[in-house]
């Protein structure tokens, strides 16, 4: 009988702590599994392709980051068992546990340009490493929008955005 309340004890002390996650000062991009008009409705992968830990830098006025090389490609693929699709991968941005917005991981194979935030998976030819100082094993990610949509604009500077990342020390000028 001790063996069996154990036993629950144990397991129920194992599914609180998980429903329990630590969202305070988090960012997290997620893939989306099924897509949804509201975001919140939005079906997301259980692991984040990208949180905060994974961030070395973020260039937060031209919105570039840095992680270790071929982090994020070798996520997608474990996730997905695909590389970036030309139509692009639809991701999240997640702070705190909160939605922020939705983008796209995009390619440059593909023919057709976004029309929702996207993050290049390719590093652009015209982006200058050495003002990143990006090392030989780390990988340099831009986010892309339409620098016309206002709207957009927003979402991406978004406040809540900013101050976890000034919070984890990940802001670099």
């Amino acid at each position: 009988m001790k063996k069996i309340i154990l036993i629950i004890l144990v397991i129920t002390m194992t599914f609180l702590y998980g429903c329990n996650k630590n969202t305070e000062n988090q960012f997290e991009i997620y893939l989306v599994v099924e897509e949804a008009v509201d975001i919140n409705q939005l079906t997301l992968k259980e692991t984040p392709i990208l949180t905060s830990n994974d961030i070395l830098k973020y260039y937060w006025d031209e919105q570039v980051f840095v992680t270790k090389k071929g982090l994020i490609s070798e996520r997608i693929l474990s996730q997905t068992d695909q590389y970036v699709p030309v139509s692009g991968l639809p991701y999240v941005v997640v702070v705190n546990g909160e939605r922020i917005y939705m983008g796209k991981f995009w390619t440059v194979v593909s023919s057709a340009w976004p029309f929702s935030p996207s993050i290049m998976v390719e590093t652009a030819m015209d982006v200058d490493l050495e003002r990143f100082d990006v090392q030989d094993n780390q990988k340099l990610y831009s986010i892309y929008w339409n620098t016309d949509d206002t709207e957009t604009r927003n979402i991406i500077f978004d406040e809540r955005i900013y101050n976890v990342l000034k919070q984890n020390n990940l802001l670099s000028k």
